[in-house]
C-alpha cells in the first residue's frame, strides 16, 4: 500500500500581494516508508508513540498525526 505524500518545499512564501503563504513540508522516501510502515501495523499512535516516531523521523509530532489522518481517510485498494 503506497499513498502520495507531498512533495512540497516546506516553510512559507510570499504570493504576489505580499501575503504569506503556506507551502507543504517535504517527506523523505525513508520517512514515507516508515510512517506508512507504522501504519499498517498500528491504525493509532498514542502520545508517547507519536513523539518516538517524529523523533526517529526527524518530524514534528503533528507532522505524524496529520500523516496518520491522512492514512485513515484514504480508501484502501
Amino acid at each position: 500500500m503506497s499513498h502520495k505524500k507531498s512533495v512540497g518545499g516546506g516553510g512559507s512564501n510570499s504570493d504576489k500581494d505580499g501575503k504569506k503563504k503556506h507551502t507543504r513540508p517535504t517527506f523523505s522516501g525513508h520517512q514515507i516508508f516508515a510512517l506508512e510502515k507504522t501504519f499498517e501495523q498500528t491504525k493509532y499512535l498514542a502520545g508517547p508513540e507519536r513523539a518516538k516516531l517524529a523523533i526517529a523521523l526527524g518530524m514534528t509530532e503533528s507532522q505524524v498525526k496529520v500523516n496518520f489522518n491522512v492514512s485513515l481517510a484514504l480508501p484502501f485498494f
